[in-house]
């Protein structure tokens, strides 16, 4: 393992991997080297071979919970971009002119969405087993809930493993499973940092605000610069209608941890849904630089330019975003409505767009008309 670690600081992607292989070559069941080769081989994109390689180190080793928290690491980061992309094509249909700017929904779970079917009650607090064990769906957001859990199972004072498989079943939609984690490890360690956010986190969902102030106010009186805590607190201030209060936390979040662009995203989309253009088009090209032109940063940026009155900025940043995601609905749906209703002489791209949203197979009603209107212009001139 020391070639690996010394490879990796060199930055030697093929030495590392050659040195793990060479490790598990000599010792088939050395743990540590598969989890490691198999958190390479996520990083290189090889994640189907990273998923076997880790299936089947749990397999071969059943009392360890390292490789079931590593394959539940992996699917959780491979549902952040499958849902922040399902999320964002539900909202196509809201591009259009007078549509409300949309609120955060990127990648990751957000806590601004409270938890209609739990209703903030205590279903779980007397299930101190973590719930009832869910099925293992297809889905990445499944398969890291059921690897979470088995490494609860493996270890059942790991409070890792408990807080991972807490936000998993809340993402998941399973709060029973998710009070269950958390009774237990708040048992274990009820001053752990994790655990109290976790807790906070549940209760935003399940809408029970004040509770989740009440946990991070205690929490911050002992961490009063802890960015996670201020982003949480915020979020609740911010569902409770308090969006000075919420601006606060979030702007002290971003002084806390400038490399974060979660809290930057938070910031822009309370400035935008305040109507303050200019401050949220600076958070969100902060986002757009931190995440290197990530599609949905770039899709905040451009409506928030596009609701700033600077359809220019707005064409130029989704003609980014389209080339860096050439399957974005929305994207394409957007720059031909731009380019059709606020440039001049641009018919000829946007029917060029709408063609595209329209191979790609977006169904609004409204874009043949446009896209007729946009060739009959263009074939004009």
């Amino acid at each position: 393992m020391g070639l690996a670690q010394a490879a990796r600081l060199r930055d030697a992607p093929a030495e590392v991997e050659a040195a793990l292989r060479r490790a598990i070559e000599l010792e088939p069941a050395h743990v540590l080297a598969r989890v490691e080769l198999g958190a390479l081989l996520f990083q290189s994109g090889r994640y189907d071979d990273a998923r076997v390689l880790l299936e089947e180190t749990a397999a071969l080793a059943p009392a360890d919970p390292l490789p079931e928290l590593a394959l539940g690491q992996l699917e959780r980061v491979l549902a952040r971009d499958e849902v922040a992309m399902r999320e964002l094509r539900k909202k196509e249909e809201a591009a259009a002119a007078g549509a409300a700017l949309a609120g955060p929904d990127a990648g990751k779970a957000d806590p601004a969405k409270p938890d209609a079917g739990d209703g903030g009650k205590d279903d779980g607090a007397k299930d101190d087993g973590g719930g009832k064990e869910p099925e293992k769906p297809a889905t990445p957001e499944g398969r890291a809930l059921a690897a979470f859990q088995a490494a609860a199972e493996i270890d059942t004072h790991s409070i890792d493993a408990l807080v991972l498989l807490a936000h998993s079943a809340i993402v998941t939609d399973q709060p029973i499973v998710a009070r269950g984690a958390l009774n237990v490890a708040e048992k274990l360690a009820p001053s752990h940092t994790q655990v109290r956010l976790m807790r906070a986190y549940l209760e935003i969902r399940a809408g029970t605000l004040s509770t989740a102030g009440k946990v991070m106010d205690e929490l911050l009186k002992e961490q009063r610069e802890l960015a996670a805590g201020l982003y949480v607190r915020g979020v609740a201030r911010e569902m409770e209608g308090s969006a000075r209060k919420a601006e606060k936390d979030y702007e002290q979040a971003v002084r806390e941890a400038k490399e974060d662009p979660i809290f930057h995203r938070a910031l822009g989309a309370l400035y935008a849904l305040q109507a303050k253009w200019k401050d949220a088009i600076a958070a969100y090209e902060t986002v757009v630089k931190l995440t290197d032109s990530h599609p949905d940063a770039l899709w905040d940026l451009a409506r928030a330019q596009r609701w700033a009155a600077k359809p220019k900025d707005a064409a130029a940043t989704l003609e980014a975003l389209v080339a860096t995601d050439p399957d974005s609905l929305h994207g394409w749906l957007e720059l031909g409505q731009v380019c059709q209703f606020e440039l001049r002489k641009q018919e000829r791209r946007a029917a060029q767009a709408y063609r595209a949203y329209i191979d790609l197979g977006g169904d609004n009603e409204d874009v043949p008309g446009w896209l007729a209107e946009c060739e009959r212009i263009a074939g004009g001139r």
